[in-house]
C-alpha cells in the first residue's frame, strides 16, 4: 500500500449510507497495543450519534432528589416546572448532558444529580457542591456538564 500524505488523500464531500470510516477500536488489543484497525459504515456511524438523544416537553416533578422527575436523554427541555419541583440524573452517567429550562412561568428549575454525585461548578463562586445538591436553571436558560470522573459533573453554563 501506498503512503498516505494530507496531498494524496481524495477530499469528499458527501457520502453514502455503505461508506466507510477507519477506526482503531483502542478497547482492542488484538493487534497491538494502541489499538486493533476496524472500519465502520456510514449508516452504523449514524446509529451510534443518534445515541445523543433529546427529549421534549418533560414535566419536572418532586421537590427532592428522591422526588424529582429522572431524566436519561443527552439533551432535555423541560417545559413544565411547578414550583419549588425539578428533574435528577439516571444512573446511566453519560459523558455530557444538558437541561434547558423552558417553562414560560418564571419558575427556577432544581437539577439534581444522581446518588452521592456532585456537581462542580466552574468560574467565579464556583466549586464543589455537597453530594445530591443541585444546581438552579432559572426559566429560558440551560446549564450542561460534562463528566471528567465518576461521581463530579463539571456545570458548563
Amino acid at each position: 500500500m501506498a503512503k498516505l500524505t494530507e496531498a494524496s488523500i481524495k477530499t469528499v464531500t458527501s457520502l453514502a449510507d455503505d461508506d466507510l470510516f477507519y477506526i482503531v477500536d483502542v478497547s482492542d488489543l488484538t493487534h497491538g497495543p494502541n489499538g486493533t484497525s476496524g472500519k465502520i459504515k456510514k449508516s452504523d456511524l449514524i446509529n451510534i450519534v443518534n445515541t445523543l438523544t433529546k427529549e421534549d416537553a418533560i414535566v419536572a416533578a418532586g421537590t427532592t432528589q428522591g422526588t424529582a422527575t429522572t431524566i436519561t436523554k443527552r439533551h432535555n427541555r423541560v417545559d413544565t416546572v411547578p414550583a419549588g419541583s425539578g428533574v435528577v440524573e439516571d444512573a446511566t452517567n453519560p459523558d455530557h448532558r444538558v437541561i434547558q429550562n423552558n417553562c414560560g412561568t418564571g419558575e427556577d428549575l432544581k437539577w439534581y444529580p444522581n446518588g452521592t454525585q456532585q456537581f462542580y461548578r466552574t468560574g467565579a463562586g464556583g466549586g464543589l457542591l455537597g453530594s445530591g445538591v443541585p444546581i438552579i436553571i432559572a426559566d429560558g436558560n440551560s446549564a450542561a456538564y460534562i463528566r471528567y470522573s465518576a461521581n463530579v459533573l463539571t456545570i458548563q453554563g
